[in-house]
Order: structure tokens, then C-alpha cells, then sequence
């Protein structure tokens, strides 16, 4: 029962994880050179529905941390961000593994940034 509960639990988590993903790519995949954190956040939330800022903001490091996308702090006070780079995945393929999504979970349940 338990391991079933885990299982589902881990499979939603994977849905979300990967959906927001997919929303970022699309966010980076559109020309434009300047972004605010906001704009993102607002973009992922029409496409996914009810999401942390702070979820949007993890799942980004993380693609950047793949190399699939770039980008740089150009005013921190006004949350001003540069486009560095847009690297198209193959999409037949997931963006995270299992590993990578349990530790974006644990990032985002202890309240730590990336």
C-alpha cells in the first residue's frame, strides 16, 4: 500500500516536474534576447496551471544545469535576466531523471534556491 502511495506519488511528481519543464523550453525557445523572472513564471502558469515561483525558478536552474538553456542576472533588484543560450531537447525523450526530479523535490521542500 505504502510503496503504491510512493510509486503514484513519485509519478505525479514526475508529470508536474516534466510539464514545467517543457513550458520553460518553450518560454526560451520564443526570440527574445531579456526576460524578467516574472514573465517566466507567468508563462509556465498559463500552460501548467497552479505553480510555485519558486518550483519555475528550480526546474530552470536545473535545465540550465543540463545545458539545455542559458541564462544571466543582468539586474537582480529588478529581476532582469539575459537569454545566454536555447538548446532544443529531443522530445521523445524525458527531460530529468529520477534522481534529478527527487532532488528538485527536496530542494523545493526545504525552501533552498538554486
Amino acid at each position: 500500500m505504502i510503496a503504491d502511495e510512493r510509486k503514484q506519488q513519485y509519478e505525479n511528481l514526475e508529470r508536474v516536474t516534466e510539464r514545467i519543464g517543457h513550458a520553460i523550453l518553450e518560454f526560451f525557445k520564443a526570440p527574445r534576447e531579456y526576460y524578467r523572472s516574472d514573465d517566466l513564471y507567468q508563462f509556465v502558469k498559463a500552460r501548467v496551471g497552479k505553480v510555485a515561483p519558486a518550483s519555475v525558478n528550480r526546474i530552470a536552474c536545473a535545465l540550465r544545469a543540463k545545458g539545455l538553456i542559458d541564462f544571466e542576472c543582468v539586474h537582480r533588484a529588478g529581476s532582469l535576466y539575459r537569454v545566454v543560450r536555447f538548446s532544443a531537447p529531443d522530445p521523445q525523450q524525458c527531460l530529468f531523471s529520477e534522481q534529478e526530479i527527487l532532488q528538485i523535490q527536496e530542494s523545493d521542500s526545504n525552501g533552498n534556491s538554486n
